[in-house]
Formats: structure tokens, C-alpha cells, sequence
């Protein structure tokens, strides 16, 4: 048997092509929608029909969904990142519906970034882009 699994996570065709890859090899059948996730709970409707599974954007995947008789063959939703707030947990659970992540996926781009933030602040990079930005130049 084949799971059909819908990916909403936008960027799969970079970061996640060798987990691509592995649904392929697993014979999944994998639908790509043309624009990427976040869908909202109307959007989401619309492409679940069939599903066995979605590695998901920040979908709003709410109760109202996962209780859709067009969520009705949906059997895991994983999230392509850390956070899993935008699904309804309980709701998923009722429905018998794995809700899982990808815990560490993002850390050292998290770590990377907040360095960053902080070095833009001791070097006060915010200052000297609104001063360039409105024309003002102060010198050192």
C-alpha cells in the first residue's frame, strides 16, 4: 500500500530533498500543491481528501478540520520545524491522528541568528541603518 502524503513545508525541494527522496523510496506518493503552506483551515480541506499523512507548514490544522470527513484517512501530521501550535493536539489525538515535529531541525540556524542579533546590537547596526536610510551620516 502507498500513503499519499500532502508537503506543505516550503522549503522540502532544499533543505528536505534527501527525506524527499526517502518517501520516494518508501513508494509514498508525495503531493506538492504549487504554492507552499502556511494553508489555512479552508485551504487545507480542500487538499486533504485521500491523505494518510502531511509534513506540514504552520497549517491551521483546528478541530474543525481534523474532524472533517475530508480528513477521514489522515493518519500522521508532522511538522516540518519545531513548533506544533498551529494543530489542534487534542482534536488530532480524538481522531487518532500522530502529531509529531522535528525536534533540533533549526538550532543552529536559531543559534546563528541570535548571535547575530546581538552583535547587530553591541555594534548598533540598527542605529546606523536609519541614520543611512534618512540620509544622515554622523561619521565614527
Amino acid at each position: 500500500m502507498s500513503w499519499k502524503i500532502l508537503i506543505t513545508a516550503r522549503t522540502m525541494n532544499d533543505v528536505g530533498a534527501s527525506a524527499l527522496q526517502l518517501m520516494r523510496d518508501a513508494n509514498c506518493d508525495l503531493i506538492i500543491p504549487p504554492k507552499p503552506g502556511p494553508f489555512s483551515a479552508d485551504e487545507l480541506l480542500k487538499l486533504l481528501p485521500d491523505m494518510d499523512g502531511v509534513l506540514a507548514s504552520m497549517d491551521k490544522f483546528t478541530a474543525a478540520v481534523l474532524e472533517s470527513s475530508l480528513a477521514a484517512k489522515l493518519k500522521i501530521i508532522s511538522r516540518w520545524g519545531v513548533g506544533y501550535d498551529a494543530i489542534d493536539v487534542p482534536a488530532a489525538t480524538q481522531a487518532g491522528i500522530v502529531v509529531a515535529y522535528v525536534p533540533g531541525l533549526l538550532d543552529e540556524a536559531v543559534a546563528d541568528f541570535a548571535f547575530a542579533l546581538l552583535l547587530a546590537l553591541a555594534r548598533r547596526v540598527h542605529i546606523g541603518h536609519h541614520d543611512m536610510s534618512n540620509g544622515v551620516w554622523r561619521g565614527v
